[in-house]
Order: C-alpha cells, then structure tokens, then sequence
C-alpha cells in the first residue's frame, strides 16, 4: 500500500515528531511511506520538499490531487493548534486514519476558531451540535472569558469533532479506546506508543557510595522534562518539595520550554530553592540523555490530563529510571510495579511520602526503574505499532463505505434537527445520526 503519513517532523520540537522518527524504519518496511509536515502556511512532502501553501481552513488542491494517487492518508493528531490545524482540515476534505495523541481538544479548536479565525458562530455550532443548548451557553461563557479553558477541556472535550473526518482511530491505551468508543462508531485500534530503546542500559549498580542514603550527606538527583505546560505541576511540585525538613537533600533539573517560566522562576526564588533548582530549557536530546543519565527519580505529573500516553515516560523508563506520576486517566494503567503513583486529591502528601523513601530506600526505586525498562523493551516496539496501524489501512476499502454510511446519517440528522425542540440538552443532530446510521 502507499500510505501518506502526515505528522511533525525533526527537528521540530514536538514528541510527536520524535514519535514518527521512531516508527519510520519499520512504517517504509511495510508500506510505500510518504512523510508529509504541516507548516504555518500549508504542509511540505517531507522536511524540505515540495510545498502546498494554505491558510488555516484550507485544502491546497495539488495536494488532494497527489494524495488521490495513494492508497490512504494517516493523521496524527495532537492538541496544539501550531501543529495539527492544517492537518486537521485537510482530514475532513480527504478522510483517512486518524492517529489520536491526546484525548482532549478544547484547547486545539480554541486555537482554531478564536486566535486563528475568530470565528464565534463556527465554535458556538459546533458545541452546540455535539453538546446541545448546555454546551452552546458554555461557549458563550467560555467566549466571555466568564470560565477556564480547563473547564471546557475537562467537560467538553470535543473529541467527536477531532475525529469527524477518521475512518479509523489509532490510540495508545485502553482508557483511551474506551473513552473514544463512547463518541465514535468507527472502529478504534489500541497501538502502544513505540520507542527503540539504546543500546546500552542503565547500570543497576547505585553511584553513589554505600547501599542507603540514611546519610544525610548524600543528595537524591530528580528531574523534570519535556513540554512543561502548567498541568506538569512544576510549580505544586517545587511547593511539596521545599516544605520538607530533608528539602536540601535533593538537587533538581528542569529540561524544557515552559509557557509559565517566569512564574515557575519566581517560585523558585520565593521557595528559597535557588540553590537546589537548576533550569535549562530546550537543550539537545545529547544533553537531556546526559541529565537522565545522572538523575536518581523522573517526575512526570500531569493534572489535568490530556487523557492519552506519554513519550516521556517511555524515555525515563529507557533510562531505567523511576519515576513519579498522576494516578489519573491513562496513567493509571501502566504498571504499578514500574511507577511510584500520585494522588491528585493528595498531591503534595505523596510526592514528600515517596520522597523520603528515596532517601532510606533507594534500591526499591532502582528496581522499579529497571521493571520499567524490561516493560519497554517487551511492550512498545515499532514493528508492533506499525502492525496495528495496518490493521485499519487494510481495510480501507470497507472503512470508506461505512464513512459514506455514517456522513450520510449527519446530514439526514441536521435536516431533521430543526424540527427537534432547540432546548432539549441532547444535541439532536448526534441523536438522530445515531438513529439512522444503525439503520443503514
């Protein structure tokens, strides 16, 4: 099959693109692959290939004309709108596979329709569509800046909306299958996220002297990475740690761009931890692998969650590192031989309880990290993930028939909404859509 896989690209700074990076080797060994990226004003046929200019909300036509010369388009999804706008678009002029990163897109359409548009009456109908009259009112607060976009993320995902144009949905864990499978009748396959693991592990051997760190003179290495938006609780996180009586027993490197870093520098000041807390912001992935290297635990906290996997998290375990997470939505399935869990109701309790076991215990922590690293090397291998994904691409052909099905019971749907009573809190078009696309 020709595949056109439409996805970031290095050396863009998205995990996304890291993710395809993985999967390119095994995705060209089973398909004839070509890797289009998205760009601010329309897409590239690779890094640096052809162009098809757009604006947002745009289909360029020459590239529709050379997708019709494939067999099938694959779009990966994630909620940035600097990434995925054009993508997404183009996945409803050209319906495909739709690979889903994250499973709350509020803030993705917010992108779309109010900072790159500003379109109110577009955003309003469609929360009105899939949400009915309670999720039209809540539009307009949101529009008024009356409630937060966590709110609306948290309560009015939009999923069905991201995945309108999918003949088939890739996911990456089980809570994710079951939460799309609620909006969607398309069928959904559960791929999890791969990643090639170095060649050379992590030593078991602690480097530190003696076998406990009871010592008060020892310090404990921690690390934070990644995209850091305020849901990675870098701020909470700092808070619990610097109101510890043990507090300058550990050191703490922050590696990343923060959309927050001024308040995240000011809490480091006011939490008297500008000894301990070191912040590097972007650095190369040689640097980061060095800082892993020599961290003693990971801290990987999300809350709220965009609900789906986390590449992070497979690149700590690579490292054979423990780590520290949020006990909520996807997170709560990966193994909890392999993580140390954290209560979102008890937040800063559990991150000083785990801690101070660092401290007297560190081998219960080394040992979960090396389980985390056997748990990669056995559970996310590319050739797997690609095998799933031809799963859907195979039957194309019977995914565009019922596609054509279910579009065709959204437009009988919208005829007949109309005549429904505009008050009732269901969104008539989604019902009867339902209705009939079981009939046909």
């Amino acid at each position: 099959m020709k595949l056109a896989w439409f996805s970031p690209l290095p050396p863009e700074r998205s995990e996304i693109a890291n993710h395809t990076r993985r999967l390119a080797p095994a995705l060209e060994a089973a398909f004839e692959t070509r890797f289009y990226t998205e760009k601010p004003v329309g897409f590239t046929r690779g890094v640096e290939g052809r162009a098809f200019p757009a604006s947002v909300g745009e289909v360029p036509t020459g590239l529709l004309l050379e997708l019709n010369a494939l067999d099938l388009p694959v779009y990966n999804l994630g909620n940035h709108p600097g990434f995925f706008s054009h993508t997404w678009f183009l996945s409803q002029a050209k319906p495909g596979i739709v690979v889903l990163h994250d499973l709350k897109f509020h803030h993705f359409f917010e992108g779309i329709y109010r900072e790159r548009l500003g379109d109110q009456a577009s955003y309003l109908k469609v929360m009105r569509q899939h949400y009915g009259s309670l999720g039209y009112e809540a539009g307009i607060a949101y529009w008024r800046q009356e409630v937060s976009i966590d709110f609306m993320a948290e309560h009015f995902p939009m999923l069905e909306w991201v995945s309108r144009g999918a003949l088939g949905i890739v996911v990456h864990t089980e809570h994710a299958r079951e939460v799309i499978r609620k909006v969607t009748d398309v069928p959904v396959v559960v791929a999890p996220l791969p990643y090639l693991p170095r060649a050379v592990e992590r030593p078991t051997a602690p480097e530190h002297p003696g076998t406990s760190r009871a010592d008060a003179s020892e310090t404990a290495r921690l690390i934070l990475f990644g995209h850091l938006n305020v849901n990675r609780r870098v701020v909470e996180f700092l808070t619990a740690l610097a109101t510890m009586p043990e507090r300058r027993r550990f050191e703490v490197e922050i590696f990343g761009e923060m959309l927050h870093q001024r308040e995240v520098e000011t809490a480091v000041g006011a939490l008297g931890l500008a000894a301990q807390v070191k912040l590097h912001g972007y650095v190369p992935d040689a640097e980061l692998d060095a800082g892993l290297a020599r961290a003693d635990l990971a801290v990987n906290l999300r809350f709220p969650s965009m609900g789906e996997a986390s590449a992070s998290q497979l690149r700590i375990w690579d490292h054979a590192l423990p780590s520290l997470v949020t006990l909520t939505e996807g997170y709560a399935g990966l193994p909890p031989e392999t993580v140390f869990f954290v209560r979102p109701e008890e937040e800063a309790a559990d991150i000083q309880r785990h801690l101070r076991t660092l401290l007297t215990d560190p081998g219960k922590f080394r040992e979960a990290g090396q389980r985390g690293r056997q748990w990669l090397c056995e559970h996310h291998r590319p050739a797997v993930y690609v095998e799933r994904v031809g799963q859907l691409c195979r039957a194309a052909d019977a995914l565009r028939s019922r596609y054509s099905q279910l579009r065709l019971a959204d437009r009988v749907g919208a005829a007949i909404a109309p005549w429904i009573d505009a008050t009732s809190a269901i969104a008539p078009e989604a019902l009867y859509a339902s209705v009939i696309s079981e009939a046909v």
